[in-house]
C-alpha cells in the first residue's frame, strides 16, 4: 500500500444547474481536486493524463479516477459529480 496523498485544494470548473424539476439535473457540476504527491516529493514514475489512481476513503468503496494534470509535487483529477 502506497502513502497517502494530502489533498491541497479543491475547485469547481462547472457549476450545476437544476432543471425544471428539483430532483433532475440539467447539468452535473464538475470538480479539479489537487493532491500533494505522496512522501512530499514527485512521484518516482511518469504518469500522463487519462492514467488510473485509486482513491481509497476510509469506509468506501475504492474507486479508479483518470489524471488530468501532473505538476511538481502535485497531481489533479477530474471528475463529474
Amino acid at each position: 500500500m502506497s502513502a497517502p496523498a494530502r489533498l491541497l485544494r479543491k475547485v469547481c470548473m462547472v457549476e450545476a444547474v437544476r432543471g425544471d424539476d428539483a430532483n433532475w439535473w440539467e447539468r452535473l457540476p464538475v470538480y479539479t481536486l489537487t493532491f500533494a504527491d505522496p512522501g512530499g516529493e514527485r512521484m518516482p514514475c511518469r504518469i500522463d493524463c487519462g492514467d488510473v489512481v485509486k482513491v481509497i476513503v476510509p469506509n468506501y468503496k475504492p474507486k479508479s479516477y483518470s489524471m488530468s494534470r501532473q505538476g511538481d509535487g502535485e497531481f489533479d483529477i477530474t471528475y463529474k459529480f
